[in-house]
């Protein structure tokens, strides 16, 4: 089964036409005003599409013929499910959408059913590779759960609040490949999480553990004067996690850069569906990155979402004040490669 985003009682709302990260919108919650909402939790899932095995004979009976139109037999599908009432009246006025929504990942044969609206169309595997077309990119919708706090009607208080809608993935223009994610797509997709104004750059890897050496002054050499960057690691369990900080990368001792749109994240596979899950700052202990000769520390020192020793082959992660993560890897990890993407103008 899929993820389960959140098991907290929160106040959902339906999804208006593509959310960004940070919203002023109409809501029941407050008449007459207006919702400033910030979300510190997101995830975006993509489906996937079982490659057809070849060796099996393929039939075309009018019985089998109706099966392959009308959906992916046994692909796991994001629903939300509508309240009855909902379903019942379609003219319900929009403070009826504040109505609660269930997430839900089942096993279906339709990819529209009666019980609620499918979110993700499946993507075929076999296009997924590192040449994809950029057509596909294009072409490929995510769902995006967002989690956060929008301001009580005193101006002071926080209210929890979810939001969950259909995006499409925006294509990055990306110079080479990676070792770690070799799946174009999704290097493609952690790389679009980064804030728009890096999306018309270039990104490269100025640095990759198994092209360049585990050597931090190395390290610090290639990724010199690079203002923003997106760290990709992947253990010896195969966990992929990393972060996106927007400092320089500095062998300053106990000193530390950066902005409340560093987020760390993790790739959660499954057999149909990916997601990546991201974790943002959430206004305590803006410790966000500290990094010298001794290894580098992102989020508060004490309990550091990422921690990565001077040897970059070994590295710890828990959960931070500083982004309210869980843990990214298991405590305690063995590092099998990291890079280090980062935009250009060119």
């Amino acid at each position: 089964m899929g993820q389960n985003f959140c098991s907290c009682s929160v106040q959902y709302i339906k999804g208006y036409d593509d959310l960004p990260d940070r919203i002023t919108e109409h809501s029941a919650m407050r008449k007459n005003s207006m919702v400033s909402f910030k979300s510190h939790k997101i995830v975006t899932t993509i489906s996937l599409a079982p490659i057809p095995d070849s060796s099996k004979p393929q039939h075309h009976h009018s019985h089998h013929h109706h099966h392959r139109h009308s959906g992916h037999h046994g692909i796991k599908h994001i629903k939300y499910k509508h309240s009855k009432q909902r379903k019942q009246n379609k003219h319900h006025k929009r403070h009826d959408d504040m109505k609660t929504l269930s997430i839900t990942i089942n096993e279906t044969e339709s990819s529209q059913s009666d019980d609620g609206l499918n979110l993700l169309p499946p993507i075929a595997l076999e296009n997924m590779n590192g040449n994809c077309d950029e057509s596909l990119i294009n072409e490929t919708m995510m769902v995006m759960y967002r989690e956060g706090f929008c301001e009580g009607d005193d101006g002071e208080s926080l209210i929890p609040m979810n939001t969950i809608t259909r995006r499409s993935l925006t294509e990055m223009d990306i110079d080479g490949i990676s070792n770690i994610l070799s799946n174009k797509l999704q290097l493609n997709h952690i790389i679009s999480r980064c804030p728009e104004r890096y999306h018309f750059m270039k990104w490269k890897c100025l640095y990759s553990l198994l092209n360049h050496g585990c050597s931090m002054q190395t390290f610090y050499r290639n990724t010199e004067d690079m203002q923003q960057s997106v760290l990709i690691i992947k253990d010896q369990s195969n966990n992929i996690f990393g972060a996106f900080l927007d400092s320089k990368w500095k062998a300053e001792y106990h000193h530390y850069t950066g902005s409340n749109e560093c987020f760390v994240y993790k790739f959660h596979f499954e057999a149909n569906e990916y997601s990546v899950f991201e974790y943002h700052h959430t206004g305590d202990k803006p410790y966000f990155v500290q990094s010298d000769y001794d290894g580098i520390t992102i989020g508060a020192g004490e309990c550091p979402a990422i921690y990565i020793q001077n040897d970059l082959l070994l590295g710890r992660t828990t959960k931070s004040d500083t982004f309210t993560n869980e843990a990214l890897s298991s405590s305690i990890f063995k590092i099998k490669d990291i890079e280090i993407w980062c935009p250009h103008f060119e």
